[in-house]
Order: structure tokens, then C-alpha cells, then sequence
């Protein structure tokens, strides 16, 4: 099960790649949601710091999942397919 913020369907990883890749703070990014406190963004991060290894393995699953995804839109609008294989994402 994906950690989120308890009452919303905001997943944890959503709020680390706004703080940690986009490098915005977490006042800016619970002022972008509507029903997530600064406490809960603050939650979300500390859930984060003590469980690095299982969400940066989640976001890099989803991206890979999302550029397989991509790969085959590609290939369909070419109309053909693609076995491409995904590339690496960073740890």
C-alpha cells in the first residue's frame, strides 16, 4: 500500500517530488493543495526521511511504469510499436 496523507488521496511521494526535485517549500506546497496542512506536508517528510529507500523505489517504479506508457503511445502514434526498454532512473 502507497503511503498518503490520511482524508486525501495526496500519496506522500507527490509531496517529496515537489520539495525535493522542484525544491519548493513545504508552506508553497500545502498552500498548492487544498486539504493538506503544513503539518501533514511536514508528516509527509519525515515519513520520507525515515522510509527513503521504499519512496524513492516507488517514484522510480511509477516513472518507469509512466515512460513504458509513453513508449508505447509513441509507437502506436507511429504506427507501429516499441519494446524500447526504459532508462534508468536515477537513484
Amino acid at each position: 500500500m502507497r503511503p498518503f496523507i490520511v482524508g486525501t488521496r495526496v500519496e506522500v511521494q507527490y509531496l517529496v517530488k515537489d520539495h525535493e526535485w522542484h525544491g519548493i517549500d513545504p508552506e508553497a506546497i500545502a498552500r498548492g493543495y487544498d486539504n493538506v496542512s503544513i503539518a501533514q506536508v511536514y508528516a509527509a517528510l519525515a515519513y520520507y526521511h525515515d522510509n527513503r529507500d521504499e519512496v524513492r523505489q516507488m517514484i522510480r517504479e511509477d516513472e518507469s511504469s509512466i515512460q513504458r506508457l509513453q513508449d508505447q503511445l509513441d509507437g502506436s502514434r507511429r504506427g507501429g510499436s516499441t519494446d524500447a526498454a526504459s532508462p534508468a532512473i536515477p537513484s
